[in-house]
């Protein structure tokens, strides 16, 4: 039965390009769809490593006067050394913090050195005051966090997450108490220490890919430049209306800055609309790109089985009943179908073999093909409904008209 299908096929090879190019065209956008959005949806539901829910960001803009200069990053971060204490000291705040690059933000700060061993690491780097850690609710899996005596040490307290771990001390290791491999930039870099390790902190957000992440401690000292943001963590059931005292009260604090205070669920918020705008946009393109292929697949069909009424009517005359009929296009088209899978399987197992796409694990290359290929022959099966049944009610008689 197969091979009459493919003779079938073969001897309207003209006719059937057109089908096998749209099958073709229309599996390559299923799938690069269908994998974004897996791609996705097992981020989104990945730990990440903090707790963004009660959790307020003040941005701040430091007065002219305490700018730049060395004496006025002093004054600046006296200032914050104040607001930190009046935040502590107000009812709704549970703990407060400094630091820079809070979730749900574009912006970071990296650093990428080869090692002594001819290694290359890349990580982002956060520096934030301890409290930070307490703010965001990111737990310590190993090691310690940060306390007031690391202040006093000749070398950088640092806390890392798991993967930055193992790319520095390999798989499995306990990082606690190392020195970090510096190679290159040691002779111009501080010598950091592990002192604690965290599993996750994808600061990007729940579609973030997960990276290398280090946190250094950040003492507000009168010669370092002054920290960029201000975090709190509020009671639970603190109302939206909190804003306005807390924003009066940093004011008289500090009437030369000025402040911004959101919460880091409005952030969460935006984030998610900004990232799935574009998965959305190419859904809808692909869905309408579909539905012009399945409306072409139609009419080629209908077409087709108008053209070979007579061959039809010959079938009928010969005993073949209407199922058969119907099975006959459906099966025909659904081996069309797989011609256009065929080589769309060429073209898409080339990403891997390729270093494409290389965020794409082989789980959700394999999901999304097979989850593709069920949509195509779905696709396949529900075009030629239509022309299947108009083939199976021409009666023999017609065939009569063509002789």
């Amino acid at each position: 039965m197969i091979r009459h299908m493919l003779q079938i096929v073969w001897n309207r090879k003209a006719s059937n390009a057109l089908i096998i190019l749209e099958i073709l065209v229309s599996f390559l956008v299923v799938f690069a769809v269908v994998a974004m959005a897996i791609f996705n949806w097992r981020n989104y539901h990945r730990p990440l490593g903090y707790a963004w829910e009660d959790v307020w960001q003040i941005n701040f803009r430091i007065g002219d006067r305490e700018f730049d200069a060395a004496e006025r990053h002093a004054a600046a971060n006296r200032t914050l050394e104040r607001l930190l204490r009046e935040l502590e000291t107000m009812a709704p705040v549970v703990r407060a913090a400094a630091g820079h690059y809070p979730p749900y933000t574009r912006s970071s700060s990296s650093r990428n050195w080869d090692t002594s061993d001819g290694r290359d690491i890349f990580t982002e780097i956060i520096e934030a005051t301890p409290e930070f850690f307490e703010v965001l609710d990111i737990r310590i899996v190993a090691g310690r966090g940060f306390e007031a005596a690391d202040a006093a040490h000749p070398w950088q307290p640092v806390i890392v997450n798991r993967t930055l771990a193992a790319d520095l001390f390999g798989e499995g290791e306990d990082p606690i108490g190392k020195t970090v491999d510096l190679g290159n930039m040691k002779s111009t870099e501080t010598e950091l220490r592990v002192v604690g390790m965290i599993d996750d902190y994808r600061k990007g957000g729940e579609l973030a890919v997960p990276s290398n992440m280090m946190f250094e401690a950040v003492w507000l000292e009168p010669t370092r430049r002054p920290l960029s943001l201000l975090a709190i963590r509020l009671a639970p059931g603190t109302p939206a209306a909190f804003e306005e005292e807390l924003s009066k009260r940093l004011n008289a604090l500090a009437p030369e800055w000025s402040f911004s205070v959101r919460s880091l669920a409005a952030k969460r918020d935006a984030y998610l609309r900004l990232r799935l705008a574009p998965l959305l946009a190419a859904a809808v393109v692909a869905a309408f790109l579909i539905l012009m292929v399945a409306l072409g697949l139609v009419g080629v069909l209908w077409q087709n089985v108008t053209q070979r009424t007579l061959e039809v009517g010959l079938r009928r005359a010969k005993g073949a009943t209407r199922p058969n009929i119907h099975w006959q296009i459906l099966g025909e088209m659904l081996m069309i179908a797989s011609l256009g899978l065929v080589l769309g399987t060429l073209v898409v197992v080339q990403v891997p073999l390729m270093g494409w796409l290389s965020f794409l694990d082989l789980s959700t290359f394999g999901l999304a093909f097979a989850v593709s290929v069920v949509v195509i022959y779905c696709l396949a099966a529900i075009c030629s409904l239509y022309p299947s049944w108009l083939a199976a009610r021409i009666q023999p008689a017609e065939a009569l008209h063509y002789e």
